[in-house]
């Protein structure tokens, strides 16, 4: 209840400043019925639900999730599942519970999620980098080692980070600059 509590004061303090905010837990989780979590959400407006079905990104069973959010941006995450694919069945699997098997983000909505962001942040004044990697085109195992912040090595991923934060170029007189520090 305090998580719920604590979770519903960031919530509602993001929506007052100002800052982009979703939350995310199954849609029919007990969280979103508490008065822990509700009562930083009443009449608030400007709040939008946003329902998925996972396997629809990729995952093994039919989960339905909800995120709530601040903006309506994220609205372009939601699909309900078409039933054209096979689901694992929920239950006891190997002695664990499917649910544990299913706490993981797909990697596919890890994608459509980060890319809900980028546009945002490029609607808000972010500047593009040039370098900046296709999420699509990028392999899993580069993606995972990039989401680590592990530098790849080879030139099929260009660096995440570039070696300098900044390149400064002085020019003048050339015995004021032979004065200035290293």
């Amino acid at each position: 209840n305090k998580l719920y509590d604590l979770t519903g004061r960031i919530f509602a303090w993001c929506c007052d400043n100002g800052r982009l905010c979703t939350i995310e837990n199954p849609v029919r989780s007990h969280m979103w019925r508490t008065s822990h979590l509700s009562s930083h959400l009443h009449g608030r407006s400007g709040i939008i639900e946003v329902c998925f079905h996972t396997c629809m990104y990729l995952a093994q069973r039919k989960k339905r999730t909800k995120l709530l959010t601040n903006h309506k941006a994220f609205t372009a995450l939601a699909c309900d599942c078409d039933d054209s694919h096979q689901h694992l069945p929920w239950g006891l699997t190997g002695g664990q519970w499917a649910t544990a098997q299913e706490t993981e983000y797909p990697h596919k909505f890890c994608q459509a999620y980060a890319k809900v962001c980028y546009h945002l942040f490029l609607q808000h004044g972010a500047v593009a980098i040039p370098q900046q990697m296709d999420l699509d085109a990028v392999q899993l195992t580069q993606a995972s080692r990039a989401a680590l912040g592990t530098q790849p090595r080879g030139k099929k991923l260009k660096p995440l980070v570039r070696e300098y934060a900044a390149k400064v170029t002085i020019q003048g007189p050339q015995e004021c600059l032979q004065a200035l520090p290293d």
